[in-house]
């Protein structure tokens, strides 16, 4: 018998006395790794004190769909006492692994194709189940970055019609046109002698420069990028994969998620895959049966983001990448006799033709990450450090694929090269997200940042184990990412990979772990379930391999050592099947209750994917008839997505669409999202057209989502001129019957048939455009009394056979009251009123949509804007009546902006009076002359509440506000007050007046 080489001697402890021993401590660390997840998700009622806060939960969250709004999380202080006994787990867990490192137990478990088949089946029902069920309902709505992309991959579809691809060859052939004349000039430049031709020939190459510039942006516009600027710049893969979706299935909110659906399915197919050449079938049916029906994952599967299809990458990199890859000693007969003597060229050569297309399709995919999610970015960082460890552990091995990585890194190189010369040319599009969301800024100093890096990083490790990502679009509120389940396996799992880093799928699996953890550990959102989502696969790896070693050693146990082994080892085999099949029952019945029942059904997933936006546009498709729609929301992108192109106009900005116009022959369908911050808008639509019902949508959880009114055609027409009240001739002038519009301030016998004698009042709200704001002129031709009043100003006053009267008033653009009295003792002719706008030499009569007969709200403030900060004293933009001071700003108000309002305040009683403003930048509020309230400006008083006190007599008191914004991004202002006796409340229009 030959010598034994150090390597062969005998161990220390006896391989069956190891495995006696192994066996236990694998059964000890798994206990206590539960026993430590279930304290850190504090599900149980033992345990440390200062852990127990005094409740009562059990496990009954995750079998049980009557599931708690929130659970008790512990805070991190806490949670150390059940980290140290997960990591005693671990420990003994990686010393159990150790004893048996060598044990028969890295057997692979043969499973017959036909139950393999039946197994992959299942898989693919639950992921699909648990990605495509309700998938046009939940989550709720559509978020901002969603239809963003959605956007984005319909002007794809436009690029791709036959119009555009003419036009862009056109521009190809004019660019190189020029660029044939930029070469001609260049040359006959250098032959020039003179300097005065070489000038103009110079200037004449800067044009033929500046012209291919512009072509050339003009191309890039018009043609299919790989890259967009659009939502902080991202890659274009995601966004082909949903224009596909939308041309060939329409426009939907599950089409638009339908790409994210298929890469959530393929993931988890893509990591059956990967344990199956790397392990054996049951592990890669519990890794892929975990992923299937993680929460995690299934949630970034139901959302368009291209997020998920980072983990796929990698996966499918790492599948074909260990199909090719060569890791252990050839056969005897074909193994070199030293480890210096060249590799057998036919051996050789037989291995790179098998697995070249392995390489190729490796390369690929690992090229494909440079086209999704941006933490793939570290995926080379993974994989060279893979075949840096192996080169030192198995050099040798390395001579057989060499071949295969200049293949790999060929084909990677030829998919990426597109997405590598636009990072080439446009450095700047890849950092801007990265320096808004990264902890680590150079301008600041190092020992500062890599303390936040400590922190994010005892942050982003607890989120797995006690509280998670607080984004309700990634998780539910502040819960651990992963199942109890899990979150006790898959530490046991790194233990497994510490013990055997030199395995394949042991070195793969840290380094994917580590490099995948990073984005999250460096953002300034920790714990943030997004930015870490590549590590899904990890944790399920790891949780299938803990249960894959503790189960082998007890098959080992049963087969190779004990008494009566022959008849023990089936039994045991189907009892390990029916105990992997009974924990993925539970783990999936407990994910789906979580995720379904709890997760995506709460208010604040609805709030956060912009919920209200699709609800809304589904609102307005369900209307009949011929409308137009304007609404202060129009510009979501859901709205533009899911409603038929021309149905939205303008946006609800009260100066520009009151009085209701446009179109004669459509309704007008006004939106008001969230109408209680904006209530100015709904005074003044009610007020306008109070035959108008108000129609307040509610979402699924009853709360009102926007409030809306259809104004019909034929009462557009209807307000449109001047609302008539005949008047008493006594002196008392008391109004006589029911006010009747007119069409217009020409009143004529034959069409206003009016009994002499008369005395007749007239209204109407004038809304002047903005643009159109200058000196006006006014006519008036009569044979009566007949006054002009704008805005309560006599303009023009005629007295009995005057004629014609003529003046000019300066008027701003904005709502203004227009009014008349007329009063005729025969009404012999008629009586005529015209205006002229500023720069025109037309007179035109008061008539058309711009008139309406309510006229201006009766009670409000005035209200006057200014663009740029602190410009009271200027030229205002225009002028308002607002009933309220409870504001919202958004487009198109300019920024900076100042405002002043103007009026009365009436109190009921006399008293001391608090005021409070909450104002995003700087308020003032002056009651009879006195300075009552002042808020700072500047970003240290964003909406705080800034109050003051004044004593008040019942009665009206002049009041002025004035605010300013040069902040941007929250503009606000509200003003309340408090009723001596009464509780803070906004100041009520009732109160208000001008």
């Amino acid at each position: 018998m030959p010598p034994q080489s150090p390597e062969q001697a005998a161990p220390l402890i006896p391989r069956k006395w190891r495995l006696l021993l192994a066996l236990p401590v694998l059964l000890a660390a798994l206990v206590w790794a539960a026993y430590a997840e279930l304290s850190l998700a504090n599900l149980i009622g033992f345990g440390t004190k200062d852990l127990r806060p005094g409740t009562e939960i059990t496990l009954k969250p995750f079998l049980d769909p009557r599931f708690p709004d929130r659970f008790p999380w512990v805070d991190y202080n806490g949670s150390w006492p059940g980290y140290r006994n997960l990591l005693a787990a671990m420990a003994l867990f990686a010393l159990g692994v150790l004893l048996v490192r060598d044990m028969p137990s890295k057997r692979r478990i043969r499973v017959p194709p036909t139950v393999e088949a039946g197994l992959v089946v299942i898989l693919l029902l639950v992921a699909g189940f648990m990605r495509f069920h309700l998938g046009n309902i939940y989550p709720f709505g559509l978020h901002y970055d969603e239809s963003t992309n959605a956007m984005i991959g319909r002007d794809f579809i436009r690029e791709w019609e036959p119009e555009t691809q003419k036009r862009i060859a056109e521009l190809d052939q004019q660019i190189h046109e020029r660029k044939e004349q930029l070469a001609a000039k260049l040359d006959e430049q250098a032959a020039a002698t003179e300097e005065a031709a070489k000038r103009n020939l110079q200037a004449e190459i800067d044009r033929l420069r500046a012209e291919i510039r512009g072509m050339e942006r003009h191309r890039e516009d018009m043609a299919v990028p790989v890259f967009t600027t659009q939502g902080f710049g991202k890659a274009t893969m995601h966004m082909y994969q949903i224009a596909l979706a939308m041309k060939w299935f329409g426009t939907s909110i599950f089409t638009i998620r339908l790409p994210t659906m298929i890469a959530g399915l393929l993931g988890v197919l893509a990591l059956y895959f990967l344990l199956r050449v790397l392990c054996d079938v049951p592990t890669a049916f519990l890794g892929a049966a975990f992923l299937a029906a993680m929460r995690w994952h299934v949630n970034f599967s139901r959302v368009a983001y291209d997020a998920i299809e980072a983990p796929l990458i990698i996966t499918l990199t790492g599948v074909f990448f260990f199909l090719a890859f060569k890791h252990k000693d050839s056969p005897p007969k074909v193994q070199a006799e030293s480890q210096e003597e060249r590799v057998p060229l036919i051996p050789w050569g037989w291995h790179l033709l098998k697995t070249a297309p392995m390489w190729l399709l490796a390369g690929y995919c690992f090229g494909l990450g440079v086209y999704s999610y941006k933490p793939l970015y570290l995926l080379p960082g993974v994989l060279a450090g893979f075949l840096a460890v192996r080169w030192v552990l198995q050099r040798h091995l390395l001579r057989w694929n060499v071949i295969g990585l200049i293949l790999f890194l060929a084909s990677a190189y030829w998919c990426a090269s597109e997405m590598l010369e636009y990072r080439r040319t446009h450095p700047e599009a890849f950092s801007e997200r990265l320096n808004m969301v990264s902890i680590v800024n150079s301008n600041e100093p190092l020992r500062p940042n890599w303390e936040r890096v400590r922190d994010t990083l005892y942050t982003t490790l607890r989120m797995f184990h006690v509280r998670g990502d607080s984004n309700p679009r990634h998780n539910h509120p502040f819960a651990p990412m992963v199942h109890p389940l899990l979150a006790a396996l898959f530490p046991l799992g790194a233990a497994w990979a510490l013990a055997c880093w030199r395995s394949r799928l042991g070195l793969f699996s840290l380094g994917w772990f580590v490099a995948m953890l990073l984005p999250g550990v460096l953002s300034i959102e920790a714990p943030q379930a997004l930015r870490t989502l590549c590590v899904m696969p990890v944790i399920a790896i790891w949780s299938a391999v803990a249960l894959r070693e503790v189960g082998l050693a007890v098959m080992t146990l049963a087969e190779d050592w004990l008494p009566g082994r022959r008849w023990l080892a089936e039994p045991l085999r189907w009892c390990g099947y029916t105990l992997m099949a009974l924990i993925a029952i539970v783990y999936w019945r407990g994910e789906y209750n979580l995720y379904f029942k709890d997760q995506v059904t709460k208010i604040d997933p609805y709030i956060h994917f912009d919920a209200k936006f699709v609800d809304m546009a589904h609102y307005v498709n369900n209307q009949k008839g011929k409308f137009y729609a304007v609404s202060d929301a129009n510009g979501h992108n859901a709205l533009r997505l899911l409603n038929p192109p021309g149905i939205w106009r303008n946006h609800l900005y009260l100066q520009q669409e009151l009085p209701a116009r446009y179109a004669d022959d459509e309704d007008a369908l006004y939106i008001v999202m969230e109408p209680w911050n904006r209530p100015d808008k709904n005074v003044w639509i009610e007020w306008l057209y109070p035959e108008v019902p108000r129609e307040d949508p509610v979402d699924p959880f009853g709360n009102k989502i926007f409030a809306a009114y259809r104004v019909p055609v034929e009462v557009k027409k209807r307000h449109r001129g001047f609302s008539v009240q005949t008047l008493s001739r006594d002196g008392s002038d008391t109004p006589q019957g029911e006010p009747i519009t007119y069409p217009s301030l020409s009143l004529t016998p034959e069409e206003q048939p009016l009994q002499a004698p008369f005395k007749v009042r007239g209204k109407a709200l004038w809304v002047i455009p903005e643009g159109q704001e200058g000196s006006y002129g006014f006519r008036a031709e009569t044979i009566d009394h007949f006054t002009l009043l704008v805005d309560s100003e006599v303009i023009l006053e005629a007295t009995p056979g005057a004629g014609a009267l003529e003046a000019r008033k300066e008027l701003l653009a904005g709502a203004h009251q227009v009014e008349f009295i007329l009063e005729s003792e025969t009404y012999a002719q008629p009586t005529r009123a015209f205006y002229q706008p500023p720069g025109s030499s037309n007179w035109e009569e008061f008539r058309g949509e711009r008139f309406h007969d309510r006229g201006i709200i009766p009670n409000g403030l005035r209200m006057t804007f200014w663009h740029g900060a602190r410009r009271w004293d200027g030229k205002p933009l225009f002028v308002w009546v607002d009933p309220y001071i409870n504001y919202r700003w958004n487009g198109p108000y300019r920024f900076p902006m100042s405002v002043e309002w103007n009026g009365f305040l009436e109190c009921p009683k006399e008293g001391n009076y608090t005021i409070v403003t909450e104002a995003w930048d700087y308020a003032l509020v002056e009651i009879d002359g006195k300075k009552v309230v002042e808020s700072p400006s500047g970003g240290n008083q964003k909406n705080r509440p800034a109050p003051g006190t004044i004593e008040l007599t019942k009665g009206k008191h002049p009041i002025r506000v004035r605010y300013t914004d040069n902040i941007g991004g929250g503009e606000a202002l509200r003003l309340y007050w408090q009723v001596p006796g009464q509780g803070r409340a906004l100041i009520p229009q009732s109160a208000l007046s001008y």
